[in-house]
């Protein structure tokens, strides 16, 4: 006689990509308190537009003295084919229903940490910090809200032996003062456009990584190591886990503070798991302005 299957077991156990952000308010009411604020600014049922998605605030789901959790999310403007086993009919069913996602999420009202759920290829840190600061801008004018993603202070030479290969790039490359140190790429780009600064962005064919150790690629990186622009990267470490470093201007590089958190649940984040993380964030971290520019429209 087999054993019953366990229905609790490795299929639903899920692994949850957890990004972090701070907020804070500037301006005229900078001395509110946080909490007062972000009670203030949570409107159920608020929605915005934002490259063509329609981004809707969730209702509290939990809360406490010192937090607060809930969800946004969004219904993109297109449509998309779904197809679904019906088990009364038994047999399969095709509908049209929005494309979207949901973001779980939890503010803690004293520092103003966010912790907030990351979907790979859908949901990024400045998605997500784009929509809320929009959101929260929304609820209520006089309140000036700046939401910026945390980071861990990391040089490239540090970064690059961690992860595996590097699956894209995105390069700003800023007209220098005075000169190029001998980056003749930069140069012929810039003046030969006669440009103020050029923006280059690639993604590796299927598998193979970016070459890295190409003259042109460490050319253009290194123009911008010398504070002449800013770059993002992004990789895949030996477990499949995708890594962003990014070097901004007056900052020596920085890894986007991610965690993974293991447990039973759907694709969205368990309210629990927003919560342990919101009490339990990567130290020394560092604000991150990377701004509604590093968001492109979706494809």
């Amino acid at each position: 006689m087999t054993e019953p299957e366990d229905r609790t077991s490795a299929a639903q156990i899920r692994t949850y990509t957890i990004g972090y952000a701070r907020a804070r308010l500037e301006g005229l009411f900078a001395d509110v308190g946080l909490a007062q604020a972000v009670d203030d600014c949570w409107k159920p049922g608020l929605a915005v537009t934002r490259y063509g998605r329609r981004w809707f605030l969730s209702k509290v789901l939990d809360s406490g003295p010192n937090y607060r959790i809930g969800r946004i999310g969004f219904v993109s403007e297109r449509e998309q084919i779904t197809l679904i086993f019906d088990e009364d009919a038994m047999d399969f069913k095709r509908g049209v229903a929005p494309s979207g996602a949901i973001v779980p999420f939890g503010i803690m009202t004293a520092d103003g940490t966010i912790a907030f759920q990351l979907r790979a290829g859908i949901v990024r840190e400045s998605t997500f910090i784009g929509a809320l600061r929009t959101l929260l801008a929304e609820a209520r004018r006089e309140y000036i809200w700046e939401v910026r993603s945390l980071a861990e202070a990391t040089t490239y030479d540090e970064w690059l032996p961690r992860v595996e290969r590097v699956t894209n790039f995105d390069l700003r490359l800023e007209r220098p003062n005075p000169h190029y140190h001998g980056d003749e790429i930069a140069e012929l780009i810039i003046e030969r456009l006669r440009l103020e600064y050029a923006r280059l962005t690639g993604v590796e064919r299927p598998g193979e990584g970016i070459d890295v150790r190409s003259d042109l690629f460490l050319e253009a990186l290194d123009h911008v190591l010398h504070d002449y622009g800013r770059v993002s990267l992004r990789a895949l470490d030996r477990q499949g886990v995708e890594s962003v470093w990014v070097k901004l201007k007056g900052h020596v590089g920085s890894v986007m503070a991610r965690r993974r958190r293991e447990a039973v649940g759907g694709e969205d984040a368990p309210l629990e798991i927003i919560r342990e993380a919101l009490f339990d964030p990567p130290r020394q971290l560092e604000e991150l302005p990377l701004g509604d520019g590093d968001e492109a429209p979706p494809s």
